[in-house]
């Protein structure tokens, strides 16, 4: 499996915050890998608790997502933006979600379903 080293480089610094800390990541996997029974990701956690999480990630941070074949499959954080729903802004979080190089962008509102967090 081919490892991003483009994430695996790069240091973080959170909106929140000055401190630094690496982007989060699992050994062993590669962009497009589907999850493995007993991950480091919990896949029985509520909507409500996945998005809650989700507003932690940062460029460079990896996490599963939900595709259209209802598998959790391993993808990079590429972009934090905010987009426009009609007249209203909102957070997105642009992930890399193949070994292709295709994106998936999901809103705010889709974070709870489509994305979980690996536990650092």
């Amino acid at each position: 499996a081919r490892m991003n080293s483009r994430a695996m480089a790069l240091t973080l610094k959170s909106f929140n915050s000055k401190a630094t800390r690496r982007p989060i990541s699992l050994e062993g996997y590669s962009i497009g890998d589907q999850s493995k029974l007993n991950d480091s990701i919990s896949l029985e956690v509520s909507n409500e608790e996945a998005a809650l999480a989700a507003k932690s990630l940062e460029v460079g941070d990896a996490a599963f997502i939900l595709r259209s074949d209802c598998k959790w499959t391993y993808a990079i954080v590429i972009d934090k933006a905010v987009v426009l729903d009609g007249m209203v802004g909102q957070s997105a979080l642009r992930f890399e979600v193949g070994a292709d190089g295709s994106l998936k962008t999901f809103k705010e509102a889709q974070w709870g379903k489509y994305v979980r967090v690996i536990k650092t």
